[in-house]
C-alpha cells in the first residue's frame, strides 16, 4: 500500500504557466490542446528539475484528460470519410498526446538517471509514476485512433511496446 500512497500526490502546485495553459483548454480545447503540446515540448528547458515538471505535468493531467475524452467521444462512430474538422481535431489531439507522451518520458529517463539506486530508491515511485504517465498518453492516442477507425504511423505502436 505504501506504492500506492506514495504515488497519490495531494493536489501538486500548479505553475502560473500551467495555470494559463489549463485556462486556455477549459476555455477552448483546439487553442488549448496547441498550448499544451508547446508546454510539454518546453517543458525541460522551462523547468529544469525533474520534481517540478513532475508536479507541473501531474497538475494539468486531470485538465487535459477530461478535454480529450469528449473529443474522441464526439468522434467516435462519425461515418468514413471524416470530414476536414474533424481529422482536424484528431490531429491537434494526437500532436498533444505525443508531447505529452515524449514529456513523461523524458521525465521518467531523468528520474532514473538521478538515482541509480534501484527499485528501493526513494525516486523509484516517481520514475514508475512518470513511466506510467508515457504509458497512459500513448494508449489513449491508440485507443482514439482505434475507435475512430484511423490507421497510425508504425512509431506510435512501437512506442507503445517501448513503453510497456
Amino acid at each position: 500500500m505504501r506504492v500506492v500512497e506514495n504515488l497519490i500526490r495531494a493536489r501538486p502546485s500548479r505553475p502560473p504557466e500551467c495555470q494559463r495553459v489549463a485556462a486556455a483548454l477549459r476555455a477552448d480545447p483546439a487553442t488549448g490542446l496547441a498550448r499544451l503540446a508547446r508546454l510539454a515540448d518546453t517543458l525541460d528547458e522551462r523547468m529544469p528539475a525533474p520534481a517540478v515538471r513532475l508536479d507541473a505535468l501531474e497538475s494539468l493531467r486531470p485538465v487535459w484528460v477530461a478535454v480529450i475524452e469528449p473529443i474522441v467521444e464526439s468522434l467516435r462512430n462519425r461515418p468514413i470519410p471524416l470530414a476536414t474538422d474533424e481529422l482536424a481535431a484528431f490531429h491537434r489531439l494526437g500532436v498533444a498526446l505525443r508531447a505529452l507522451r515524449d514529456a513523461w518520458r523524458r521525465l521518467y529517463v531523468d528520474l532514473r538517471d538521478a538515482h541509480p539506486d534501484g527499485p528501493a530508491a526513494p525516486c523509484a515511485d516517481d520514475a514508475r509514476l512518470a513511466l506510467a504517465r508515457a504509458l497512459d498518453a500513448q494508449s489513449r492516442l491508440l485507443t482514439a485512433s482505434c475507435r475512430m477507425r484511423i490507421a497510425l504511423p508504425r512509431d506510435d505502436w512501437d512506442a507503445l511496446c517501448r513503453l510497456a
